[in-house]
């Protein structure tokens, strides 16, 4: 039974696919969308599709995410328009982390070469591996600096607020940022800051081909920091958040249609 899943392959859509039928016959088949999946059952080129519905109640969606568990390819990024990696792990969070080797990062670096646009957000030293990502982040010129910033202790977090004014090419309103315990970023003439604060570059990007890369010194966009009813520490992550996501998605330039995924 041919079954299309909003590929590409080695993703949760597809974990979940071959944990929900259990076929001898099962043949599962990667799509780019959600609509070439609808589509392919229209056209009897698959027998049925299975994709996630959790925002299809809402309308139209603008953009999906699902989780890659095994290295990233080419042939497996194909079907994605955006690869974000974000806190890679180390013993102390997970006994077996999956470091990033140089042909992960050669395959990275085609991707983003071909159209792709990659999100890196790391973390402070003490709590994500930098020296392994740097073997993709150096490829377009920007390092991750094994240092700690943004310091927090305890309920003092003034150390953790990053001012953003407004007006710039991602944050068109002012924003206070809240980043807690921080790595920093350190650049070639091939990249440029995106935003500063006192501690020096919080986010950069580079052009790559005909791809785009953006990095940042913390995944400031996890629940902890994005729940609006939190009285403290006060700040707007989740405002800043939609500016910078919907900045991001104008990114995006790579071709992810059928004749580009096979």
């Amino acid at each position: 039974m041919k079954i299309a899943f909003l590929g590409p392959e080695g993703t949760f859509s597809e974990e979940a696919l071959l944990t929900a039928i259990e076929r001898s016959d099962l043949d599962p088949v990667p799509l780019p969308t959600i609509y070439d999946c609808v589509v392919a059952v229209q056209e009897r080129r698959v027998e049925r599709a299975f994709v996630p519905i959790e925002n299809s109640l809402e309308g139209s969606v603008g953009a999906t995410l699902d989780t890659l568990y095994q290295p990233p390819t080419l042939k497996r990024l194909s079907g994605a328009q955006f690869y974000i990696i974000v806190s890679p792990d180390i013993p102390a969070k997970n006994p077996q982390p999956h470091y990033v080797q140089p042909h992960d990062a050669d395959q990275v670096a085609e991707w983003v070469k071909q159209g792709g646009v990659l999100l890196l957000m790391e973390n402070d030293p003490a709590n994500a591996d930098i020296s392994h990502l740097n073997l993709i982040a150096d490829r377009f010129g920007i390092h991750f600096d094994e240092v700690l910033k943004h310091h927090v202790i305890g309920d003092q977090f003034a150390p953790g607020f990053i001012p953003v004014v407004g007006g710039g090419p991602i944050f068109q309103h002012p924003h206070m940022l809240y980043m807690k315990d921080t790595c920093g970023i350190s650049l070639k003439p091939s990249a440029s800051a995106l935003l500063k604060d006192k501690s020096g570059i919080v986010m950069a990007t580079a052009k790559y081909g005909k791809g785009t890369v953006v990095a940042v010194v913390d995944p400031w966009l996890y629940n902890e920091y994005t729940d609006p009813r939190k009285l403290l520490p006060r700040q707007d992550n989740y405002a800043a958040g939609e500016e910078f996501v919907s900045w991001l998605l104008k990114q995006a330039q790579r071709d992810i249609s059928p004749k580009d995924s096979q």
